[in-house]
């Protein structure tokens, strides 16, 4: 009996399942880092990029609600788990972008 699709579904059940957790802790993190780069340094693009962070964030929790309905998730693990690591991706870039574009040139930072 072949249980390699299984495996492969259950990886992928259990990272969407960490997804709920790791949206608050992001959004969390990034209205942090971006109240304290307006407060140090009155960069108001700090704003724009909070609001990236929260639109990647809840283009991700669409993600998690739509594997969550879907019918037939366990057939289709390929294009849940491609789905989920573009999301991972948008979320890396947001936050890599955010870091080339916010941080100062000081050393402090």
């Amino acid at each position: 009996m072949n249980d390699e699709p299984a495996v492969r579904f259950e990886r992928v059940r259990s990272t969407f399942e960490q997804t709920p957790a790791a949206a608050a802790v992001t959004v969390v993190n990034a209205a942090l880092m971006a109240a304290v780069l307006v407060a140090a340094e009155e960069d108001r693009r700090a704003y724009a990029w909070l609001a990236i962070i929260v639109l990647v964030t809840a283009a991700r929790l669409a993600l998690w609600r739509a594997f969550r309905h879907a019918p037939q998730a366990r057939a289709q693990h390929r294009r849940w788990s491609l789905a989920s690591a573009c999301g991972a991706f948008a979320a890396g870039l947001a936050w890599g972008g955010g870091s080339v574009l916010l941080f100062p040139q000081s050393e402090t930072y």
